[in-house]
């Protein structure tokens, strides 16, 4: 998805939902853009800290609608995100009436990764989906790219690439500020980089539309001509957004329509991480949820494999997936020299080429801060 779209996306949904121009909507509009052009822009933004705050009082604000708040605070979550708030990110889209579904009570839990590898086994296609602000969905399609591409998986197809931003990637053999919009987070940044280590041949295919089915038609055609037309036996694993994995429509129907291919589905934006007591108790890791063996799924769902994540209590909602293939760095707030908030990049030289391993911003004075780090010898 690119830039222009993102912001024209905000820009639809709120004159949707509020089409009387006011103050409260100019205001919105204006932080909209600005909210995009700093997220796309975040590695070289070193002004991360203030712009957070400022973004954090605009939601404040009687004077919005419940509309343009809504869409403001998606965008300020995604940017919590990119700069390593991923508590807040969570917290924030949750406020403002995200509809999770209710795992039944019958339901347990098998580990996602060694159930979904075994599942795999059987397609060609499988397609992973994240909400945009929650990193840890990424660590899903992390963990899983090794054992697939010993299945013979050899494409990894992501909706956050920009058009032909795959060749710029190749072109420096590592992820490039400027391929992609929501890869500029550095959990994303180290999946892409984990897959070109393993083989994997990036697609980029997402298109503009009209509508959502336009979109996912076109881009289920750029993926056909790009892949299956050269090698119809390819093997692609697709990391996509919320409903995109949805069979009855969107993009895993165009892509079945197109290739004759059936995708595995597998969902883990339905259900709220920490929401279930039963399963939180139970595992401490990401699982597929089950019935009577098989997988089970929420009434009208269109997809195959539902993925619950249980609570996260690590601080800052870091828990160990986002150190998966990393070293882990403990150091003192005292770096930031008593000036709150302080923005941390961690930069490695991977390559011949500088990539971003981690983004941190200190809020206020703290004991420790716990930041990743990729050495020379991790590579």
């Amino acid at each position: 998805m690119n830039l222009k779209s993102l912001i024209l996306v905000g820009l639809m949904f709120s004159i949707a939902l509020n089409a009387e121009e006011n103050k409260a909507t100019n205001i919105y509009m204006g932080a909209v853009g600005k909210i995009a052009v700093h997220l796309n822009n975040i590695s070289t933004d070193k002004k991360a800290g203030l712009y957070y705050q400022q973004q954090k009082e605009l939601l404040k604000s009687d004077d919005l609608s419940f509309s343009d708040r809504s869409v403001a605070s998606q965008y300020t979550a995604t940017y919590a995100s990119f700069i390593g708030d991923y508590k807040f990110a969570i917290e924030e889209f949750d406020r403002h009436g995200t509809m999770y579904r209710e795992v039944s009570d019958q339901v347990y839990g098998k580990d996602a990764i060694e159930y979904l590898v075994k599942a795999a086994a059987q397609h060609k296609i499988v397609m992973v989906n994240e909400a945009h602000h929650v990193p840890a969905h990424r660590w899903l399609t992390y963990a899983l790219l090794k054992d697939l591409k010993e299945q013979g998986f050899e494409y990894l197809a992501l909706e956050t690439l920009y058009e032909e931003g795959e060749d710029f990637i190749d072109a420096h053999s590592v992820y490039q500020t400027g391929s992609g919009f929501y890869s500029n987070e550095t959990f994303f940044i180290g999946l892409i980089n984990h897959a070109i280590e393993l083989g994997y041949n990036l697609v980029s295919y997402d298109q503009n539309g009209q509508t959502i089915e336009e979109r996912d038609r076109l881009s289920a055609e750029v993926i056909k001509s790009k892949v299956f037309d050269k090698n119809p036996n390819a093997k692609v694993i697709f990391h996509v957004g919320y409903d995109h994995i949805d069979e009855s429509k969107y993009l895993a129907f165009f892509l079945k329509e197109r290739t004759g291919i059936n995708p595995l589905t597998v969902n883990q934006s339905d259900f709220c991480s920490g929401c279930n007591t039963k399963l939180d108790q139970s595992y401490d890791s990401p699982v597929v949820l089950l019935s009577n063996d098989k997988p089970w799924i929420p009434a009208k769902a269109n997809y195959d494999i539902a993925v619950y994540w249980p609570k996260d209590h690590s601080t800052h909602e870091r828990g160990d997936w986002y150190f998966s293939g990393f070293g882990k760095a403990k150091i003192s707030s005292e770096i930031c020299q008593n000036s709150f908030p302080c923005f941390i990049e961690v930069e490695t030289d991977y390559k011949k080429s500088k990539s971003y391993v981690d983004r941190f911003l200190v809020q206020e004075s703290t004991d420790e801060i716990e930041l990743r780090y990729r050495t020379l010898n991790d590579m």
